[in-house]
């Protein structure tokens, strides 16, 4: 590629460790506060409640919600410092 060409090899891997980092705390806030929730949720909801016909558990979707919000603050400053970097 052009990349390769004019500015090295090396330039092609710049954004590895900052996008690698960003994958693990996200990974990690959402597993984290998913598997949490959803226990604790279970409890206070009953887990044999459900919506929607017995499709959707209360306990899994507040859950899913609450870890995707979670993710995407813990994620926010890596984002900003890896457009920054890039």
């Amino acid at each position: 590629t052009s990349i390769a060409r004019d500015e090295g090899v090396a330039k092609l891997w710049r954004g590895v460790t900052p996008t690698s980092t960003r994958a693990a705390l996200v990974a990690a806030a959402e597993l984290g506060a998913y598997f949490t929730l959803v226990d604790k949720l279970a409890v206070l909801f009953g887990k044999n409640d459900s919506w929607a016909g017995g499709y959707i558990q209360p306990s899994t979707l507040l859950s899913s919600l609450v870890a995707t919000m979670t993710a995407v603050v813990v994620s926010f400053p890596v984002d900003v410092a890896k457009t920054c970097m890039i």
